[in-house]
């Protein structure tokens, strides 16, 4: 009789160790976010990983943002950045918009003023639009843009959705007239088609 039960404690024990071999290792989620909703995209997206498994994961942005860090149990800038699980991973990467250069060359004697119609900087984010204005100097006037802006007007517009480079172009006022009246069709010379009450500068030459 012990033999059988101790037959029996035997069994049972190797049926213990048998299951707890088979029993799988705990798992782990994932779960990415973007910031701000839109600029990018995370791979992998989300997904369930035994504990110990280390995989590298990706952001990739969006036209016209860039990867700036990475919120959530990671490394904050490494992209890809590494993950090693022993725990649920909830992690967020943070894009920003990328920002262009506004290049305005001067043709002749005068500057540009730029004035934001919306956001800021030297290099203005993607979205901004700068209102440029020439201002000629003595005995020169604005004719016309060339570049990233054409036409006689002014101040003008132009929106930053990329790399720009504007030229504004000054002529000189030699043996100038003034002239003032209708100017719908620019025929007043000034660079503009406003009409003047008063004299103004006009690019018309006297020989």
């Amino acid at each position: 009789m012990r033999v059988f039960y101790y037959t029996l404690i035997i069994i049972g024990m190797f049926s213990l160790i048998a299951c707890q071999s088979t029993d799988p290792p705990p798992t782990f989620d994932l779960i990415t976010n973007v910031s701000p909703e839109g600029a990018g995209t995370v791979n992998p997206a989300s997904g369930t990983f035994e504990e110990g498994t280390k995989i590298n994961i990706q952001a990739e942005a969006s036209e016209h943002y860039v990867f700036d860090y990475w919120e959530g149990g990671i490394e904050r800038t490494t992209n890809p950045g590494e993950i090693r699980f022993n725990e649920h991973k909830q992690v967020t990467a943070v894009f920003m918009k990328r920002d262009y250069p506004l290049t305005v060359n001067i043709e002749g004697e005068g500057s540009v003023k730029e004035q934001i119609v919306s956001s800021a900087k030297t290099d203005y984010q993607h979205g901004t639009t700068v209102r440029l204005t020439p201002e000629a100097d003595e005995g020169w006037i604005f004719t016309h843009w060339e570049g990233d802006l054409i036409g006689e007007e002014q101040p003008k517009d132009i929106l930053i959705n990329g790399p720009r480079n504007v030229t504004a172009v000054f002529v000189p006022l030699v043996n100038t007239v003034w002239a003032m009246g209708y100017n719908f069709n620019g025929q007043l010379g000034d660079g503009t088609r406003d009409d003047r009450t008063e004299p103004d500068w006009s690019a018309f030459n006297v020989e």
